[in-house]
């Protein structure tokens, strides 16, 4: 039905006054009738920057009801359109990413983690203040929703391990909790993992908790495992082996590393044994 308003003279000619008061009418007070609304706006506006005034507040108004939109990429424009509106308000800009990464309604509505592969909104926020929107998505990952699980999932594709290990040691500084939400974000095997361990195991040495979320991400719980389970577990002993020959490690780290390497030898013998009696039990 809004279709051939999309491509009209009239959205790239008429006031942004008169362009607001029909988006308004037929978005509704609420904006359950808004999904387009990002779509107008970048084609009004996608050849220049959006300025502050009636057109930017309607978007924020939009953006931070956040309802559902089912129209065809809803997600990328949405994205967009938070980009654009990130410079004109930091603040509000923060604080709409927390909005949208927890809201837990139901429908489809737009994650700012998940609009690949542009994620526009994010790097904007990245490139002005990088700690504070990896704090604010990490708070976001440590309260106690479903949607923390979401995020946690997003959340280790947004991290570079080595340029953003001073960042991710700050915070997980903070205190044991913000250690442990940390480690969530973390991926074994990439670079970086190691030394950030370290830094984790040293600052926290009597978090049982801390150590073994760790060691998942070493054993990659939630991965895709390929090949029997006991040549996975004898990959994450060589890993866990490799890091013992690391220059400087402490004696917290040593010592979590050797018994750490002890269980998986244990696991990689369990795993074989068990792995040669169903090839007998098959047989």
């Amino acid at each position: 039905m809004l279709d051939p308003l999309l491509g009209a003279r009239w959205l790239r000619e008429v006031s942004e006054h008169d362009l607001v008061r029909v988006l308004r009418l037929i978005a509704a007070p609420d904006f359950a009738g808004g999904s387009q609304i990002p779509h107008f706006i970048f084609l009004r506006v996608h050849n220049t920057p959006l300025a502050a005034g009636p057109l930017a507040d309607l978007a924020w108004e939009y953006l931070e009801a956040h309802q559902p939109a089912n129209v065809h990429m809803s997600d990328f424009y949405s994205d967009d359109l938070a980009a654009r509106l990130a410079p004109l308000d930091r603040e509000r800009a923060f604080a709409l990413l927390r909005t949208t990464i927890l809201d837990e309604r139901s429908g489809h509505r737009w994650n700012p983690l998940a609009s690949r592969p542009q994620l526009s909104f994010w790097r904007e926020l990245s490139q002005f203040d990088r700690g504070r929107a990896l704090a604010r998505v990490l708070d976001a990952s440590r309260t106690q929703t479903n949607a923390s699980y979401t995020i946690n999932w997003y959340l280790p594709d947004l991290i570079d391990l080595e340029a953003d290990a001073a960042l991710l040691g700050d915070y997980a500084a903070r205190g044991e909790p913000e250690a442990l939400a940390v480690c969530q974000a973390l991926t074994g095997g990439r670079r970086g993992f190691w030394p950030l361990a370290f830094r984790l195991v040293n600052s926290y040495p009597a978090s049982v908790q801390l150590r073994r979320d760790l060691e998942l991400r070493v054993e990659q719980i939630g991965q895709t495992v390929s090949g029997a389970y006991s040549e996975h577990f004898q990959r994450c002993r060589d890993e866990v082996e490799r890091a013992l020959l690391s220059p400087g490690l402490t004696d917290p780290v040593r010592t979590w590393l050797t018994d750490f390497s002890a269980r998986l030898a244990r696991a990689v013998d369990e795993q074989r044994r068990r792995e040669a009696d169903e090839r007998i039990n098959r047989g």
